[in-house]
């Protein structure tokens, strides 16, 4: 290798999901084949989505690479400021898109989001560095469909709004997650707002059914006995979102 080449690249810091398609290593082919066609659709939808906070929270342009079944959305930020909190904030606003969509798709997604240096090589598809081994340590210890901040990343989060608890219409919401080491309390990114708001609710979902419409998605697909807890803990976690929504009403926070 030439050694000027070892120079080119340098470490920035910024927030970083890790996320992949719950089970995608025992998909048939039919399954597979619709993976790979959802998973154009919403990189588009990503892709999108992305554009849309950087117009409204001014973060810098997300970076996304995808591989086998794994995305790695990253968002370059300067840390301790408001930039960091803003950069969390999108980061749960278009892992919510990705959820919801994985859904309605059939393709379930499970990840976690972590702070921290790492190099991004996007003409190698390649995001590596401590932000995403901080999102890879914990991206696969749930045993649900949805996404968590690593307990670091939750620092910071709780750093920003240390004086602000988190509302039922907060982007993160605290639930006490099943993961593969016991129940831990965490602060989980709350897609189940995309079905409560019509505006991001799916197409096919109707208002108030929107159980009706979860069950329906988790009743058309085949799961082994082995892995059927997920599902159930991810329902538990939808009640859960919604519960809090029936609640006294709060001021609405990010």
């Amino acid at each position: 290798m030439n050694m000027k080449d070892t120079f080119k690249y340098s470490p920035t810091y910024g927030v970083v999901c890790l996320i992949d398609a719950l089970g995608a290593k025992n998909f048939n082919d039919d399954e597979t084949i619709n993976f790979l066609k959802s998973r154009a659709v919403i990189r588009e939808a990503l892709n999108d989505k992305g554009a849309d906070q950087v117009d409204r929270l001014s973060i810098k342009p997300p970076k996304i690479a995808l591989f086998n079944d794994t995305i790695i959305i990253a968002i370059e930020c300067k840390p301790n400021g408001e930039e960091e909190k803003l950069s969390l904030t999108a980061m749960a606003i278009i892992v919510r898109k990705l959820i919801s969509d994985g859904i309605t798709r059939g393709v379930w997604f499970r990840g976690a989001i972590g702070v921290g240096k790492f190099f991004a090589d996007l003409k190698e598809n390649t995001i590596i560095g401590e932000a995403v081994s901080d999102a890879a340590n914990w991206y696969e210890s749930t045993n649900f469909i949805g996404c968590v901040l690593t307990p670091r990343a939750a620092f910071v989060r709780k750093k920003h709004l240390v004086k602000d608890e988190p509302s039922a219409k907060s982007v993160y919401i605290p639930y006490l997650a099943s993961t593969k080491d016991g129940d831990k309390e965490m602060l989980c990114v709350n897609w189940p707002l995309a079905f409560h708001y019509s505006f991001l609710r799916p197409s096919d979902c109707g208002e108030g059914k929107e159980l009706q419409y979860l069950y329906g998605k988790f009743g058309g697909h085949f799961f082994p006995k082995c892995a059927d807890d997920k599902y159930h803990n991810t329902i538990k976690f939808f009640k859960h979102s919604f519960g809090r929504m029936k609640e006294k009403p709060k001021e609405a926070s990010a």
